[in-house]
């Protein structure tokens, strides 16, 4: 099999042949899910394979007041279960709740700022493979609603 292309911007980011370039194709081109050996895999094949470069899920969303959801991957929603507690659900489960889970949390003109920070599991609440359990707090005080905070999934 061969596969020649010229010109500019012959292929989009949706991964089309546009008509402003030249070529040719000889042979079987398949540009799906790969199944043999020099197979072309699209691009949103690949990404769900290695899950956002390695990262299953992640998410930062404002937790004081309203939940607000800034950036996410993989994350529907953040349930509010009370101060500085949340629900982070999953818009793929997992296959178990058998992961890895980092975070940071920040607040900012605060006297609780540049202290240790942090996102931790719920002690109460196993990872589960659609939700993932969190409290926010620092030093050794739990359950403080932080303008940002950020977590991280890994599987």
């Amino acid at each position: 099999m061969s596969i020649q292309i010229s010109g500019t911007n012959v292929i989009d980011n949706s991964q089309n042949i546009v008509n402003g370039g030249t070529g040719s194709f000889s042979g079987t081109v398949s540009v799906a899910t790969p199944t043999a050996s020099g197979h072309i895999a699209r691009k949103d094949y690949v990404d769900g394979l290695i899950g956002g470069g390695g990262i299953g899920a992640w998410v930062k969303w404002n937790g004081q007041g309203t939940i607000s959801i800034s950036d996410t991957y993989n994350v529907n929603s953040v349930s509010d279960n009370g101060t500085g507690l949340y629900a982070i659900n999953f818009s793929t489960s997992f296959s178990d709740g058998d992961y890895a889970m980092a975070g940071i949390c920040g607040n900012i003109n605060n006297s609780t700022a540049g202290t240790n920070t942090i996102v931790s599991l719920r002690q109460s609440f196993p990872p589960q493979a659609g939700t993932c359990y969190v409290v926010t707090g620092y030093n050794n005080v739990g359950g403080v609603d932080y303008p940002w905070a950020t977590t991280y999934v890994y599987r």
